[in-house]
């Protein structure tokens, strides 16, 4: 009996041995993408916003505006926070309600990034759910992809670095004179000095002899 119970025990792990195995080839390689697969691009509404493209999990897309067109420059370290928008080997694009302007960007070892009108796509590790749009403005140069295409103003709660405001001169007027009333100096009536009055000439005084002239 327990020989039995022991052969049959192999069999089983056998078996499930078995079918690891073959679940590990359809799978393929560790971290490979199901090839033909297709990706969907949605929309989604953000308040302050607008609508902006999604994936098909509604986390809102962004664009790095230090991308240049066709290109992709957020590697490294950089790809850990904002992760590009990788579309697995064969796979293909759909657009949800007839968008069109999607492309490849091939990045090599046989990855390709999404692009909209030329700007590569990236998701951002701080949004957790659909309609989040956390990454908005985020240094200056991350945006969320709109469907118009075109690249939105920052949102109020975006972390945007502080702008230093311009300086103006003053325009210098030069000083107002002071207006100074003059002194009003009175004017001093001289003193009329009666004119001097000469007296007129005495007349001499005429000796007259006394009567009968003078006794010599």
């Amino acid at each position: 009996m327990a020989e039995q119970t022991r052969r049959y025990g192999l069999r089983v792990a056998a078996l499930l041995a078995g079918s690891t195995i073959f679940a590990m080839i359809l799978a393929g390689p560790a971290g490979s993408e199901t090839p033909g697969r297709t990706m969907s691009i949605t929309t989604e509404h953000v308040a302050g916003i607008g609508t902006v493209l999604a994936t098909s999990s509604g986390r809102t897309l962004y664009h790095f505006t230090s991308d240049p067109k066709g290109r992709a420059t957020c590697t490294g370290g950089c790809a850990k926070v904002w992760p590009p928008l990788l579309l697995p080997k064969g796979g293909r694009i759909r657009g949800e309600h007839g968008l069109k302007g999607f492309a490849l960007i091939h990045l090599g070892h046989g990855h390709s990034q999404v692009s909209f009108h030329g700007d590569a796509l990236y998701r951002f590790s701080g949004d957790t759910r659909k309609g989040q749009a956390n990454g908005q403005g985020q240094e200056g140069v991350w945006f969320a992809a709109l469907k118009s295409g075109m690249t939105p103003a920052a949102s109020p709660n975006a972390a945007v670095p502080a702008t230093t405001p311009a300086t103006t001169t003053p325009t210098t007027r030069p000083p107002t004179p002071a207006t100074t009333t003059p002194k009003t100096t009175p004017t001093s009536t001289p003193a009329t000095t009666p004119p001097t009055t000469t007296p007129p000439p005495t007349p001499p005084t005429t000796t007259r002899p006394p009567p009968g002239g003078y006794g010599y």
